[in-house]
C-alpha cells in the first residue's frame, strides 16, 4: 500500500494553493485586461460616432452647397437660354419680314404680268369669239 506522509500531504496542498493563487491571479489580470479593452471598445465606439456625426454633417452641407450651385447654374443656364431664343425669334421675324416683302413683290410682279397678258390678249380674243 502506498502511504502518504504529511510532507506530502503539505506540498500537495502547497501545491494546490500556489495553484490557486496563480489562478485567481491570471483570472484578475484577465478580467483587468478585459476591463481595459471594454474601455477602450467603448471610447473607441465613442469617437467612431462623434467621427460618423461629423462625416454626416459635412456631407450635409457639402450637398446644400452643391445643391445651391446647381441652382445658380440652372438659373444661369435659363436666363442665357432666354436670351438666345430671344435673339432667334428676333432673326427670324426680321428674316420672315424679308421673305413676306420679297413674296409682296414678286406677287405684285406676277399680277402685273397677268394683267398685261390678259389685257394684250383681251381684243384678240373678243375677236374670236365675235365670229
Amino acid at each position: 500500500m502506498i502511504t502518504v506522509s504529511l510532507d506530502n500531504w503539505v506540498s500537495l496542498i502547497v501545491m494546490v494553493t500556489a495553484l490557486a493563487g496563480a489562478y485567481a491571479a491570471l483570472h484578475r489580470d484577465l478580467k483587468r485586461e478585459t476591463g481595459f479593452l471594454r474601455t477602450e471598445l467603448k471610447q473607441d465606439m465613442t469617437e467612431l460616432k462623434r467621427d460618423m456625426v461629423e462625416v454626416r454633417t459635412e456631407l450635409k452641407q457639402d450637398m446644400t452647397e452643391l445643391r445651391t450651385e446647381l441652382k445658380q447654374d440652372m438659373t444661369e443656364l435659363r436666363t442665357e437660354l432666354k436670351q438666345d431664343l430671344t435673339e432667334v425669334r428676333a432673326e427670324l421675324r426680321s428674316d420672315l419680314a424679308g421673305v413676306r416683302v420679297d413674296l409682296k413683290a414678286d406677287i405684285a410682279r406676277l399680277d402685273d404680268r397677268i394683267y398685261g397678258l390678259a389685257a394684250g390678249m383681251r381684243p384678240p380674243w373678243e375677236q374670236r369669239h365675235a365670229d
